[in-house]
């Protein structure tokens, strides 16, 4: 077997995927679970996120923000946060429409 066969194969793994979305949505929830139990425990030093706590800290408990998810500062304040939200849960759901549907007829054939 050639080295693209063990590509497609890692890449084409089910359990592999669904591991790897378990695992990395569990950790992301837990971290924000932990945040509403105690709010602005994630943003500590140290508290086990290498090193990026500063840069994720958030305007509101739980939801994370910062320089590195906003990096160019649209939302400055909590209302302005909320707004952008919606936008993004807006146009995300029309570009997941817009996939499926391309998806479905570029690659199934139906």
């Amino acid at each position: 077997m050639n080295q693209t066969h063990y590509l497609s194969l890692l890449l084409t793994n089910k359990s592999l995927e669904w591991f790897c979305f378990v695992f990395f949505t569990r950790f992301a929830e837990t971290k924000r679970y932990m945040d509403f139990v105690s709010p602005g425990s994630q943003a500590k030093e140290g508290s086990f996120f290498f090193g990026l706590e500063a840069a994720l800290e958030g305007l509101e408990p739980g939801y994370p923000g910062g320089p590195l998810l906003n990096p160019l500062g649209l939302a400055k304040d909590v209302q302005n946060a909320h707004d952008w939200k919606l936008k993004e849960i807006k146009n995300g759901t029309r570009l997941t429409l817009v996939w499926l549907l391309t998806h479905k007829t570029l690659f199934v054939g139906h």
